[in-house]
């Protein structure tokens, strides 16, 4: 039901972003929220959401970790309309700090 109401949302637009804004965070479902509209605003589509949406890496369920390794990757300057960025992020996402 959770990835339904995710690539459901482009039909929602801004009421459904808004609310989902103002959730407090923490949980896992707040943290995939979070995190796939800030991919959605950087231009990630739909079909590369669900990808990551359904991971059993959790590349989106975090929030420090994905936010560092998604600065990492937009410095990389991989192009987030393709899927290497989505690779790159989760090659990110698995490496400490130290291996980059």
């Amino acid at each position: 039901d959770f990835v339904k109401e995710v690539i459901e949302a482009d039909t929602r637009g801004s009421k459904f972003e808004m609310s989902c804004i103002s959730l407090l965070e923490g949980s896992v479902h707040e943290n995939k929220i979070r995190n796939v509209l800030v991919l959605r605003e950087l231009g990630v589509p739909q079909r590369l959401l669900f990808s990551l949406l359904i991971s059993d890496r959790q590349i989106v369920c975090g929030r420090e970790r994905f936010e560092e390794s998604l600065q990492k990757v937009v410095e990389m300057g991989f192009d987030p309309k393709t899927s290497k960025f989505v690779y790159a992020l989760h090659a990110v996402y698995q490496l400490s700090d130290k291996a980059i």
